[in-house]
């Protein structure tokens, strides 16, 4: 989807553009990041096929920089492996429900 806009119109049509037609909600998101996140989302928009929502992207992207396993964080939390997953999950929900 991304990679036929920015290759077909040769780099015309900006980033903005593209939010503002697929991720309106998300703009002000995008807005507000810093310079080296704008460059890092931009160059995984170009790659992508189904790219994600700036604000879902950078949440992939901090838990990609700490990145713990389930079973990581249930023996520092004293929990089981699934009640982590489970707790992942309702706050999975809790923010795209905030986010909409």
């Amino acid at each position: 989807m991304m990679v036929e806009i920015f290759k077909d119109n040769s780099n015309s049509k900006k980033i903005r553009s593209f939010l503002s037609s697929h991720y309106p909600e998300n703009l002000e998101f995008y807005d507000d990041l810093d310079y080296k996140y704008k460059r890092k989302y931009h160059k995984y928009i170009s790659r992508s096929n189904k790219p994600l929502s700036p604000n879902m992207w950078y949440v992939q992207q901090e838990y990609n920089k700490y990145e713990y396993s389930f079973g990581e964080i249930a023996s520092i939390l004293n929990l089981t492996k699934q009640e982590v997953i489970s707790s992942y999950i309702s706050a999975m929900k809790k923010l795209k429900f905030l986010m909409k």
